[in-house]
C-alpha cells in the first residue's frame, strides 16, 4: 500500500471523505444537500487520523465536524481545545443530561467563536431561554432542532431556524403550538394515532410549517386506500413531504382492502403460496423532497415471518422484485422455533446473500 504521502492532496481529500462519515448515524431533518453534514465521525477515521501527520491534519475538518456534548464537563473540554477545531464544527448536539448553569455559560461562550456552525440540536431538558436565545442568534446557524418547545416563552423572536423533530396531533393544532408556527417554526414530523385520509387533507395542516414526514400509528380499514391520487393531494399541501409510515398496519386477506403499493407483493406471495408466512407490520413510502410530482414508492418495510429455512430466500427475492427502491428492511425471523431479529438492514445486504445462494 501506498504511503499517504505520495497522493495528491485532492485524491486523499477524497478517500477521507468517503470513510469519514457511518452512513445514516445520525439523520436530521434538513436541506438534502446538508445531510452529509449532519453524521458523525466513523471509527474507522480515527484510527486513520493516528497514522502519520498528513493524514491527521487531512482527518481533522472531519473529526471534528460534528461535536456531542453530554454532560457539563464535555463543555469544559469544549472550551479547553476550542483553539483546536472551532473552524471545522458544523453541527453541535447538547444532549439530554446537560444541565442548566456553568455549562450554559461556557457554551454561551464559545458559541460566538464557532464561525462555520451551521447546525444545533437541543434535547427536551435544554431549550432554556438564554441558551436557546444565543443559539438562534449566530448567523451562521441555518437550523435548531428541538425536541420539545421551549420552557419559556418565546413570543417576540423569530423562530425561522428551529425545526421540532416531531409532535403528536393532538398538541400540532393547539393555540400555543400554532403561535410558534406562525413566528416561523418548522415542523419535522406529525404523528396521527389512526388514518383518516379525508381528515388529512384538511385545511388545518397547511399551517404545519416545513412538514418531512407523516407517522400513522394504525390504520382505519373502513377510511379508504392509501392511493396515489391520495398521496398526490396531501403532497400538493406539503411540498417538503417526502416520507409517510404506517406502523400499525393490518392487511386484508380477503384482498377487497389492499393498499396499491403492496399489491404486486400480495398477488405474487398468493401465487407462490407465501402469504401464509408473512405479517406486514410497518411500512414506509418516500418521494424525492421538494417535488411534489414525483412518485411514492415504498422504501421500508418491517416484516414478521414465520416460514421454514427454504422459504427465506424466496420471500427475499420476492421483497426485492416487488419493492425495486427499498432501502431498509426489518425482518423478525421464526426458524426452527428460534426467533432472530435484524434490524433495519440494506436491503443489498439480503439480495448479495441471495445472489451468492442461487449462483451456487
Amino acid at each position: 500500500m501506498k504511503s499517504s504521502l505520495s497522493l495528491p492532496n485532492e485524491l486523499l481529500h477524497t478517500i477521507i471523505e468517503y470513510i469519514a462519515y457511518t452512513p445514516g448515524s445520525l439523520p436530521l431533518p434538513g436541506h438534502s444537500s446538508s445531510r452529509s453534514l449532519f453524521k458523525r465521525a466513523s471509527p474507522e477515521l480515527l484510527v486513520l487520523s493516528v497514522v502519520d501527520w498528513r493524514l491527521r491534519q487531512a482527518c481533522l475538518p472531519f473529526l471534528f465536524a460534528n461535536i456531542k456534548t453530554e454532560y457539563q464537563w464535555d463543555a469544559m473540554k469544549f472550551r479547553d481545545y476550542l483553539a483546536l477545531f472551532s473552524r471545522f464544527t458544523k453541527v453541535l448536539v447538547i444532549g439530554f443530561f446537560f444541565r442548566a448553569g456553568t455549562g450554559d455559560q461556557i457554551l454561551t461562550q464559545i458559541l460566538p467563536e464557532l464561525k462555520h456552525l451551521l447546525f444545533v440540536e437541543l434535547h427536551d431538558c435544554c431549550t432554556r431561554t438564554d441558551l436557546f436565545r444565543t443559539i438562534l442568534a449566530q448567523p451562521a446557524v441555518s437550523s435548531v432542532l428541538v425536541h420539545d418547545l421551549p420552557h419559556e416563552s418565546m413570543c417576540n423572536n423569530d423562530l425561522s431556524k428551529v425545526i421540532i423533530d416531531s409532535q403528536n396531533a393532538n398538541h400540532a393544532f393547539t393555540p400555543h403550538f400554532q403561535m410558534y408556527l406562525n413566528q416561523g417554526m418548522r415542523l419535522a414530523c406529525l404523528e396521527l394515532p389512526i388514518l383518516t385520509p379525508s381528515g388529512v387533507v384538511q385545511s388545518d395542516f397547511k399551517l404545519l410549517n416545513g412538514l418531512e414526514k407523516i407517522q400513522v400509528h394504525t390504520m382505519d380499514a373502513d377510511s379508504g386506500l392509501i392511493s396515489s391520487s391520495w398521496l398526490s393531494a396531501l403532497s400538493s399541501l406539503h411540498p417538503t413531504l417526502n416520507e409517510f409510515w404506517l406502523l400499525h398496519y393490518t392487511h386484508d386477506r380477503s384482498g377487497r382492502q389492499t393498499t396499491p403499493f403492496l399489491s404486486t407483493f400480495f398477488e405474487e406471495s398468493r401465487k407462490q403460496d407465501l402469504e401464509k408466512f408473512i405479517i406486514i407490520r410497518q411500512i414506509g413510502l418516500c418521494r424525492a423532497p421538494g417535488h411534489p410530482s414525483q412518485e411514492w414508492h415504498v422504501m421500508g418495510i418491517d416484516l414478521k415471518l414465520k416460514l421454514l429455512c427454504t422459504s427465506l430466500l424466496e420471500i427475499l427475492m420476492l421483497t426485492a422484485s416487488s419493492f425495486p427502491k427499498l432501502k431498509t428492511l426489518t425482518l423478525d425471523l421464526v426458524l426452527l422455533n428460534t426467533m432472530y431479529r435484524i434490524v433495519r438492514h440494506p436491503i443489498y445486504v439480503y439480495l448479495a446473500r441471495a445472489n451468492s445462494l442461487i449462483s451456487e
